[in-house]
């Protein structure tokens, strides 16, 4: 909850800086696996957005015959460069990203049974944007990055993923479609 506070103070406090242009964006894609993904980008300039995003993801998986739950919550911050804009932070963009959730992943049948993980990562991220006449957003774009922080563990010992390279490659994809204030 104080996540959620921290990250909703920060977003006012930044809309007082940024200038008119504010984005809202959801990416529909996330909801068929079960996650919610709704972005907010702030105009800083007419070349310079501010796009964060919080992570909030939930789902049920199986393994075998054990059904497993899913939490994650976190942030990513993605400020982002955009080339000849026509309409304030619009068109190709390349941009940087910082990412750091944190989670659990239980038995359903036994929700004290579980593993605890954190991840940070920072990489970058190339797309394209396009404002319509009415407003309207649309955003795509892929990012690749490393995970500095890839840790898993319970109450018997852990795992740091950040000393296996394959492990700590952190892509990220962008399909959002929102409305422009």
């Amino acid at each position: 909850m104080k996540k959620v506070l921290l990250l909703t103070v920060l977003c006012i406090g930044l809309s007082t800086f940024a200038k008119a242009q504010v984005e809202v964006k959801i990416n529909p894609i996330a909801l068929l696996f079960e996650n919610v993904s709704v972005d907010v980008e702030f105009g800083l300039s007419n070349n310079w957005g501010l796009n964060i995003s919080p992570i909030v993801a939930f789902n049920k998986f199986d393994v075998g015959e054990d059904e497993f739950r899913r939490t994650q919550f976190g942030a990513v911050v993605n400020p982002r460069y955009y080339f000849s804009p026509t309409k304030g932070i619009n068109k190709f963009y390349l941009g940087a990203y910082g990412k750091f959730q944190t989670g659990k992943i239980a038995l359903v049948s036994n929700s004290d049974d579980h593993v605890k993980n954190t991840r940070l990562a920072v990489g970058i991220n190339i797309g394209y944007k396009i404002v319509t006449n009415g407003n309207f957003v649309f955003d795509i774009g892929f990012g690749l990055g490393r995970a500095f922080i890839n840790e898993y563990s319970n109450e018997t010992g852990g795992v740091d993923l950040s000393e296996f390279p394959l492990f700590n490659i952190d892509a990220t994809g962008i399909f959002a479609i929102g409305y422009r204030f």
